[in-house]
């Protein structure tokens, strides 16, 4: 994760509840755009399985260490 996208996130996490989902909504809006509907699916069966685990106390420290595990994940479930 580059430096910029740390401060922004770290800006991010001292906003209410409802303004930090908003501004999700938006940036996974955005991204959507250029993708197919299957990887868009996909996208929306990922942040919901991390919504859960986030809700159910299961979360990572650092982004890095979330989106590492969340790859490997995805690698050993391709090769199954």
């Amino acid at each position: 994760m580059t430096k910029l996208m740390e401060k922004a996130i770290a800006y991010m996490q001292r906003l209410e509840p409802r303004v930090q989902d908003d501004l999700a909504q938006n940036i996974l809006e955005d991204s959507f755009g250029d993708l197919s509907d299957a990887e868009r699916d996909e996208i929306t069966k990922k942040v919901a399985e991390a919504d859960a685990d986030f809700q159910s106390g299961r979360f990572m420290e650092s982004s890095e260490d979330f989106w590492g595990a969340r790859l490997a994940h995805a690698s050993r479930a391709k090769s199954a």
